[in-house]
């Protein structure tokens, strides 16, 4: 008798979840990440995310304000623009100690990693969100 409770319970619960996360937009199992409207959105996102590596967040800047439109890059942009804004932090908190600039490296190490990993998730068409980032732009 307890059994059709508890399934009724677990089947609202997932829904009001599922509702919550829509609202506040956040990304979570069963929830849609934006789908690229065509192969050139994956390719301007794709590049976007390998600028990071040289150029930073410059590519992303000029392609968020040239693409608003596009959901698919406008998302991957603010993920290069997080990860830039949240790794100039820690470099600047790393440069305040002598062990710091000697793990300077490692901020660098992360960025082509992270740029790399987010390039072929938006080559594939999916938008990948870092959990590490500090979320300046939603």
């Amino acid at each position: 008798m307890s059994e059709p409770l508890e399934t009724d319970f677990i089947k609202k619960a997932e829904e009001t979840a599922k509702e919550y996360a829509q609202k506040a937009n956040l990304k979570g199992e069963g929830l849609p990440s934006p789908v690229p409207s065509n192969d050139e959105s994956r390719n301007i996102a794709t590049l976007c995310h390998l600028s990071m590596i040289v150029l930073g967040p410059l590519v992303a800047i000029f392609v968020y304000l040239l693409k608003p439109g596009d959901q698919f890059i406008a998302e991957n942009a603010k993920e290069d623009i997080n990860l830039s804004i949240t790794l100039t932090i820690i470099g600047f908190i790393l440069t305040i100690s002598i062990i710091g600039w000697l793990l300077l490296w490692v901020v660098w190490v992360v960025n082509f990693v992270a740029a790399i990993y987010l390039a072929i998730k938006s080559s594939e068409g999916k938008t990948a969100r870092l959990p590490f980032l500090i979320r300046f732009m939603k």
